[in-house]
């Protein structure tokens, strides 16, 4: 693809660079961007961000205009993700209904759903979280037991979801139960819009190494879900699961890749002003992780030219979660090599990282999202073509 931006890119960078300059300000906090924070405070701060990108247009980029988007490039989606992190701004609240469950909507839904839903999740007005994993049944989710049992024009669902990010928050959740016993487990299972706020569904968040309590696990005890909730066709739900997923693996992914580069950035120039205090080792792993991650950006750009040309997505969105994630161990692990005690000083996220977070955050990076051992089979099994 042309690397070259054309000069209606460089005009909606630097328009949205202005803006950006404008408005990041009143929502910046001392949290890292990607993080959640406990507090309420916080909450409202990320979501006020959100609503300001929707009411000056900015939110959904490359949403068709008719579900309220701006029918944008996946470039720009590029653009709006690099000119954020540089002006320290928060990582959208509602990504998992704008980046994963909008977008599948979008493809399953009946217009009845879309008009209800879409809207909404553009807005932040409904914060949306996702119901896939379970205790047993994180990568190999076919395995999953959370049931829905027909009851009229209703489903009860019962089961456990863990996993859960943004569960504390969410008024809505992208579900997965079992609906069929007697089908191949691929076959009997529906993807479900749950209500988060009602009886029966119980959120406890689970504290995590970084200080965070942004995964939960959620309990189902007979919520009542209407049959008019079901997104794409009873049973069908594996399709459904396997479109999100692929969003989830390619456009979602963008965001991730780009604050990647931004946080070697920031640890170059550090290294710059310290260069008499890098040994030829460091100098040599830093060395190495930029061409890892000048080549993930470019597998990126190369992702993107792919499907704006209409081409579907193959195993190759699987290496770059593996890649990503196992660069990003290394680049917060050198760099808590290179800044020892001043990684848990300095930084706050925003102007410059906050390694020691950053460092633990890493850890479950290999994991969520399908665990880089099963992403392997996968590109083994259905990308190379070998057996099982």
């Amino acid at each position: 693809m042309e690397l070259n931006e054309t000069p209606e890119e460089q005009h909606f960078r630097e328009e949205l660079r202005a803006w950006l300059a404008r408005y990041v300000p009143e929502v910046q906090g001392q949290n890292e961007p990607g993080a959640i924070s406990n507090s309420q405070g916080e909450y409202a701060r990320r979501k006020r961000f959100d609503q300001l990108l929707y009411q000056h247009g900015w939110a959904g980029l490359t949403w068709p205009k008719e579900y309220g988007g701006r029918a944008g490039r996946l470039y720009e989606q590029l653009i709006f993700a690099e000119e954020a992190a540089s002006a320290g701004a928060p990582e959208i609240f509602n990504r998992l209904a704008i980046g994963i469950v909008g977008p599948t909507l979008m493809r399953f839904g009946t217009p009845k759903q879309k008009a209800r839903y879409l809207p909404k999740m553009l807005s932040s007005e409904e914060i949306w979280c996702q119901g896939f994993s379970e205790p047993n049944a994180g990568s190999d989710l076919a395995q999953l037991s959370t049931r829905a049992t027909r009851s009229g024009n209703h489903f009860d669902v019962n089961g456990q979801k863990i996993w859960t990010t943004l569960g504390q928050y969410a008024d809505y959740c992208f579900l997965l139960a079992r609906t069929s016993l007697d089908k191949p487990r691929h076959r009997g299972i529906t993807a479900l819009m749950v209500n988060m706020k009602q009886d029966g569904v119980e959120v406890r968040p689970i504290p995590q190494i970084n200080g965070s309590h942004e995964f939960n696990e959620v309990f189902f005890t007979d919520v009542l879900v209407p049959e008019d909730n079901v997104i794409g066709e009873v049973d069908g739900g594996w399709e459904v699961a396997m479109t999100a997923l692929s969003f989830e693996r390619s456009t979602n992914f963008i965001t991730r890749q780009v604050r990647l580069t931004w946080e070697l950035d920031q640890l170059l120039n550090y290294a710059r002003e310290h260069r008499r205090e890098m040994t030829a080792g460091l100098l040599e792993e830093l060395l190495q992780i930029t061409i890892s991650v000048t080549s993930l950006r470019l597998a990126v750009l190369r992702h993107i030219a792919a499907l704006e040309d209409g081409r579907i997505p193959g195993p190759e969105n699987n290496a770059s979660k593996i890649f990503w994630s196992e660069t990003h161990q290394r680049l917060t692990s050198l760099a808590l090599s290179i800044l020892g005690e001043k990684a848990f000083v300095l930084g706050d996220g925003r102007v410059t990282p906050d390694w020691a977070y950053a460092y633990l955050s890493s850890r479950a990076e290999s994991i969520y999202a399908g665990t880089n051992e099963i992403l392997r089979n996968i590109i083994a099994e259905r990308g190379l073509g070998l057996p099982r």
